[in-house]
């Protein structure tokens, strides 16, 4: 197996992840014993070996295993420190690593580290290929520190960038959420400011206009 292609069947891991977090799990676990037999320098199989944990600590918080999450990930985090030179051309998602290990610390309820790592993916992201998904986590992480104003700027921006076809269930998050944080803020929801409804104009119908 070339360590080329390797990357391409995390996608439908990830898909599995949110509906069977146990098959996700056994997943991971096949994936670290085939990277093993990844032909190519071994810097490149600890790298590879590195990436199916971190997908392993994944579905363990998933699952609600914290404190197993978190071994994985430190793990995980130590194998890639030792194999950065295997992955020349960064084919790895590295802006994926960082996503899964913030929404570990947002279970953590570690929210200052959630939202520096969070930070720092969407910067990483320059192709915007994951732009809707990260914006989606750090409003998340935003919410629970109280900071609604911001939480709601990330949920219009990451509207932008999540197709309601391909990404449903990212798109009923962005409505839902969007809901979530404008009844944090209902208070002050008569006030004429960018982003919020004006008098008369229903949440739900803000959320529909608001939403691609």
């Amino acid at each position: 197996m070339r360590p080329g292609i390797w990357p391409c069947g995390w996608g439908r891991q990830s898909s599995w992840l949110a509906d069977d977090a146990d098959r996700a799990v056994v997943l991971a676990e096949l994936a670290e014993l085939i990277a093993a037999l990844v032909c190519g320098p071994s810097a490149a199989r600890l790298h590879l070996k590195g990436l199916a944990i971190f997908h392993l600590g994944n579905a363990l918080r998933v699952k609600g295993e914290l404190p197993q999450s978190d071994e994985e990930f430190r793990r995980a985090n130590a194998l890639w420190g030792q194999g950065t030179s295997g992955d020349p051309a960064e084919q790895f998602d590295k802006v994926r690593v960082l996503g899964m290990e913030a929404s570990l610390r947002r279970a953590q309820r570690n929210l200052p580290e959630a939202w520096r790592l969070l930070d720092r993916a969407i910067q990483m992201d320059q192709e915007h290929t994951q732009a809707g998904r990260l914006l989606l986590k750090r409003a998340k992480v935003l919410e629970e520190m109280d900071r609604h104003e911001e939480a709601l700027e990330d949920l219009r921006r990451a509207a932008a960038w999540i197709d309601p076809e391909r990404e449903p269930r990212l798109h009923w998050n962005q409505r839902f959420n969007s809901l979530v944080v404008l009844v944090h803020l209902g208070g002050d929801i008569r006030k004429p400011r960018p982003g919020f409804p004006r008098s008369g104009t229903s949440r739900s119908a803000w959320a529909r206009s608001s939403t691609p």
